[in-house]
């Protein structure tokens, strides 16, 4: 199975948490959003997906379909790290965030937040060509 709803491609965006930059692919609409990274063998180092949400709210994440161990982090719409949780592959139970005020969630390698010294209260920078909307 491809990995997109389209079964094109998405183009890598570049964003940064304080100063640590990656790369990541968006997931905007629901059926993207759905997709997430499922399917999918492997994550480059310092790539991840970045989901956006029409509005604030509390958000859930399974990983069914998902081989890949990875951590999430949720941020609010003034793009402030406000948790980050990790995922187990295949785990189908869901994990909920704490914060009904969830704008942006972003999947990367299990470890990245660690590595990088990426905490709650980090920002999110992100360029203009990505909104919510």
């Amino acid at each position: 199975m491809a990995g997109y709803p389209s079964d094109q491609p998405r183009p890598w965006v570049p964003i940064k948490i304080e100063d640590t930059s990656l790369s990541v692919q968006i997931a905007k609409t629901p059926q993207e959003r759905a997709q997430g990274l499922m399917f999918r063998k492997s994550l480059a180092s310092n790539h991840g997906m970045l989901f956006i949400f029409p509005s604030p709210q509390k958000v859930s994440f399974w990983m069914k379909n998902t081989s890949i161990p990875l951590d999430i982090a949720f941020f609010d719409a003034d793009g402030i790290l406000l948790e980050i949780h990790s995922l187990e592959p295949f785990n189908k139970t869901a994990m909920t965030s704490s914060s009904p005020q969830v704008l942006y969630a972003l999947e990367v390698n299990e470890g990245f937040f660690s590595k990088n010294n990426i905490a709650p209260g980090a920002k999110l920078n992100l360029p203009p060509t990505i909104t919510q909307k």
